[in-house]
């Protein structure tokens, strides 16, 4: 499908996905071209927390957060897409230790936790890596409904464009 021709979310996390490729060699998703299209760029760059770099485990939720989208019926609503960590202990402090800057989830979900003395730190960690994959899933969201608007607003421009030159066609 034609970017172009995307005129739901839908369409265009499916457009998302097609962009993307897999490596089998690393065992993740990246896009195949790292310059087309740049708002998949932008969109994906903006999902990494506070500047982290390219990093695997953003790129595979993005290639599955679209993908969930794309299967979505129209009149449902890509916010109640529900998110699920890792469930393994092992999984989860590997998510945890490829960047350090993701404790900051870790001490963001004991802070919304409500606790004040013991807890189970492998929870608190999945609760962490839960609250980093809502926030991709809505800077996704987000993204997309802004291509989207863009998409419309093109379109509305060039039928505009189009109007304006039959009219003159037709005065002629």
């Amino acid at each position: 499908m034609k970017e172009e021709e995307c005129k739901t979310i839908m369409q265009l996390a499916e457009f998302v996905c097609e962009n993307m490729v897999y490596d089998e060699e690393r065992k993740i998703y990246h896009q195949k071209v790292v310059r087309d299209p740049q708002w998949i760029q932008d969109m994906i760059h903006e999902c990494h927390y506070q500047g982290m770099l390219p990093d695997d485990y953003i790129f595979q939720w993005v290639y599955e957060f679209c993908r969930e989208i794309s299967e979505l019926d129209e009149n449902d609503d890509p916010h109640d897409i529900e998110v699920h960590g890792d469930t393994y202990t092992h999984d989860l402090l590997k998510w945890l230790s490829s960047n350090l800057a993701r404790i900051d989830f870790v001490e963001d979900a004991f802070d919304d936790s409500g606790w004040t003395d013991k807890c189970d730190l492998v929870l608190m960690i999945g609760i962490g890596q839960e609250k980093e994959m809502e926030e991709v899933l809505w800077t996704i969201i987000d993204k997309l409904q802004d291509r989207l608007d863009e998409l419309e607003d093109y379109r509305l421009d060039r039928g505009m464009e189009l109007f304006h030159d039959v009219c003159k066609e037709e005065i002629n």
